[in-house]
């Protein structure tokens, strides 16, 4: 990456700072993960658009009313699978199967608020999965 597109970048997940202080966020290793999967990659280029042109605007001094994020339906049903614990031998865990992630939540559904998640999960997980160079991991 260049440095004004890593620094863009940057930005947002530092700006989550704050909200994290607040609450925990509904971030988690699998279901975000598997979000950002389901976007295609005109979608994920789109949001990495989307939070370089935030933070421009942001620098001029100017705060852009937010985006409607959600822009995969079936994303989200696959988050919520890898957010179930796993109840098969042959499935594999999801986040719930942690006892912190189990903790943090505390009963809370994340999904509650799917625009809440999929915020999260579009800034941390859709630049990272959109600069990935082929056969490095992510």
């Amino acid at each position: 990456l260049d440095a004004e597109t890593a620094t863009a970048l940057l930005d947002a997940l530092v700006r989550g700072l704050d909200k994290i202080r607040e609450r925990p966020p509904p971030l988690f290793e699998r279901a975000s993960r598997a979000y950002a999967e389901a976007l295609s990659d005109p979608d994920r280029a789109a949001v990495v658009d989307d939070t370089l042109r935030r933070h421009r605007a942001r620098l001029d001094g100017v705060d852009l009313p937010p985006v409607e994020p959600g822009r995969s339906a079936s994303g989200l049903a696959k988050a919520q699978k890898a957010f179930r614990p796993r109840t098969y031998d042959n499935n594999p865990p999801g986040d719930l199967d942690d006892p912190y992630v189990d903790l943090a939540t505390r009963g809370d559904d994340p999904f509650e608020n799917p625009w809440c998640f999929v915020v999260w999960a579009e800034t941390l997980w859709a630049p990272l999965l959109h600069h990935s160079a082929e056969g490095l991991p992510t």
